[in-house]
This record gives structure tokens, sequence and C-alpha cells, in this order.
């Protein structure tokens, strides 16, 4: 079973679309845990609030009501769910800085 629960806030990270304005990351609080989501490797929200289920392997669920993308997507569309933290988030998959990347890969076709 698949937990699909957060709340998104629709804000880009400077830098995050080449050749738009950036618009600037919501700061972390040090109490809380964000996520930037993205599915299928585009950006759908920043900020979005997460809780950590697991160290060993990580996971998250979302905290909340979820981004529209996110809530209209149906689970069996859903190919794989991985979860980045740290600076693998911000340099290889564009994460806000100090937010967790949750990357959702959807099946072709489906």
């Amino acid at each position: 079973m698949i937990r699909l629960v957060g709340l998104g806030l629709l804000a880009g990270c400077a830098g995050a679309h080449p050749g738009a304005v950036p618009a600037p990351c919501p700061t972390v609080p040090a109490d809380r845990l964000l996520g930037s989501v993205f599915i299928d490797g585009r950006r759908i929200a920043d900020g979005v609030p997460l809780v950590q289920t697991a160290q060993k392997p990580e996971s998250y669920d979302f905290v909340g009501e979820p981004p529209p993308a996110i809530r209209d997507l149906p689970v069996g569309r859903i190919a794989l769910i991985q979860y980045v933290s740290g600076d693998p988030a911000r340099t290889d998959h564009g994460a806000c800085p100090g937010m967790v990347a949750v990357l959702i890969t959807t099946r072709a076709g489906r």
C-alpha cells in the first residue's frame, strides 16, 4: 500500500527551471522535514511536509493533504517511489537545499 498524503507548496527553487525567472526556495525550519516532489523528473511541489518512517531503507510519508498532481495520480500508474536526501537531493535532482527529493516514476502507457 502506498500512502500519498501531503501538503505541497507550488514554488520552484532558484535555478530549478532553466530560462525561467527562479522563485526562492522555502526556508526549511530546523524542527520540520520538507520535501521537493518530482513526477517523472518534473518538479511538482516544494516545501511538502514529510515524516521519516524508517532509516534503513530510508522511507518517508507525506503529512496532510497531497498536492493535486499526487492526489490525482492513480496508484496503479506508480512504478517506483524513491527518496534522496542530503547533498545528492540538491545536486543530482535539483531539490531545494535541506529538502528530501521524492522521486515518483510512473508506468508508461497506463
